[in-house]
This record gives C-alpha cells, sequence and structure tokens, in this order.
C-alpha cells in the first residue's frame, strides 16, 4: 500500500477507503443473510487496511523525525478513542429501533442496524472534512519522482519473499499480526462468552468494549507518549516487547 500512497499521494487513498468503509457500513445495516454480511466485513477490512497504513504515512510526512514516534502514538490513541465512542454509542443507538411508516408502504429500522448506519453517517462526514480541509503531504515533484522510480509492472511480478521493505522489518511484522490476530479473537470469543454464559446483552457488551478501548487509550497518552520523553524509540520498542 505505502508504494500507490507515494505513486497516487496520501489524500486521494485515505479518500477513497473512507468513502468505501461507509459503503461497508451501509451494506452492513441492510443485510439480511450470513453472505452479505461477510462480503460488508470484508470490504471493509480492506477499506480499513487502505486508511490506516497511509494515514500513519501522512503522520510521518507532517512530523519531524524527532516528533515521529510521538505522533505515531497519538494515532494509536485516536483509534482506541474510536473504540471507547464506537461501543458506548453502539449501546445507546442499539435501543432506537424505528417503525417507520409511509404512504407508499412500511420501513422498519432494526436496532441492530441503526449502529452501522450511524457509523456509516460518521465516515461520509469525516470523508467531507477531509475533502475540504485535509492537504496533500507529498508534492508534485515527490510524486513524479517516485512515479519514475516505481514501476508497477514489476511490483505485481515481484516473488512474495521480497515484498516487504527489509528483512529487518519482518519481526515487527509478525509482531503486528499476531497482535491484531489476538484481539480479533478476543473480540469474537468474548461476545460469544458474554452472552452464552454471562448472559451480557448487546448494551452490557458496549461497555465492557469500552472499557478496553479506554484502558488501550490511556496506554497510549500515558505510556507511550510520556515514556517517548525519556527513552530513545529503539528503547521503548525494547520495553514494549517485555
Amino acid at each position: 500500500m505505502h508504494l500507490w500512497s507515494d505513486h497516487l499521494g496520501r489524500r486521494p487513498l485515505i479518500l477513497i477507503g473512507l468513502g468505501g468503509y461507509a459503503l461497508s457500513m451501509f451494506l452492513f445495516g441492510v443485510g439480511t443473510n450470513l453472505a452479505m454480511l461477510y462480503v460488508a466485513r470484508i470490504l471493509g477490512g480492506i477499506l480499513s487496511a487502505v486508511v490506516l497504513p497511509v494515514a500513519n504515512a501522512y503522520v510521518a510526512d507532517v512530523t519531524s523525525e524527532k516528533d515521529r514516534g510521538r505522533g505515531m502514538a497519538w494515532m494509536g490513541s485516536a483509534v482506541s478513542l474510536g473504540v471507547v465512542v464506537g461501543p458506548a454509542l453502539s449501546s445507546f443507538l442499539f435501543q432506537l429501533g424505528r417503525h417507520l411508516k409511509f404512504p407508499f408502504g412500511h420501513f422498519y429500522i432494526d436496532g441492530f442496524s441503526i449502529p452501522f448506519f450511524a457509523a456509516a453517517l460518521l465516515s461520509i462526514l469525516t470523508l467531507g472534512a477531509a475533502m475540504r480541509w485535509l492537504p496533500e503531504t507529498l508534492n508534485s515533484q515527490s510524486l513524479k519522482s517516485s512515479m519514475q522510480q516505481t514501476n508497477f509492472d514489476n511490483t505485481l511480478t515481484t516473488p512474495p519473499n521480497r515484498w516487504f521493505i527489509s528483512e529487518s522489518l519482518r519481526p515487527f511484522l509478525a509482531m503486528a499480526f499476531l497482535n491484531q490476530f489476538a484481539l480479533a479473537t478476543f473480540e469474537g470469543t468474548f461476545a460469544l462468552h458474554a452472552k452464552q454464559d454471562i448472559q451480557l446483552g448487546p448494551y452490557e457488551m458496549g461497555f465492557v468494549f469500552m472499557v478496553c478501548g479506554f484502558v488501550m487509550s490511556r496506554y497510549q497518552d500515558l505510556s507511550v507518549v510520556g515514556l517517548l520523553d525519556v527513552l530513545e524509540t529503539d528503547c521503548y520498542c525494547q520495553l514494549d516487547l517485555y
């Protein structure tokens, strides 16, 4: 993805990702069978994978080398803050199912769908704000240079074991994968456990995940940002692994 953002610019990919993510949330909200729900989530996952790495590259573009670690930490904190607000908002919206009557018929909005419609609306608002106020960080000369240096035909035929920037990054990529895999496993498994064994409903589970997001957000704010003021980045990485 970094090759495409270097080639096309950060802003276009962020806008495409936000628009597509809004579409995926809407499709999930109107989904009526399991296959459609899977398609919507796969689409949302792909487009999230477009936005987040490019957003991190955007932060790297607008911060100095000294402040880059702090900027990345604030980026992670913002994501965690969304994990706090999202479940709390969903717990409230879940109770707002609506049965609308029109001259041409009835339209029922299930409480389970409303949080996804709200997420789609927030994504559209974010897209509008980004279109209005988000500038491109790469100038035309940088984009032209990237286009000259990058051969996408060669990229598509490059063996997968050479796609990564360097071998030194592979352990970090593996750890990031394991971290996200563990988090996704916890979220899915806990939802089933909470429903079957603890008898928690969507309202209660929303607040449980809100607390989880709050802890992650506070860790980013207090631990990462605070320690980066007194430790070098490589020292903090070693400490964080322990």
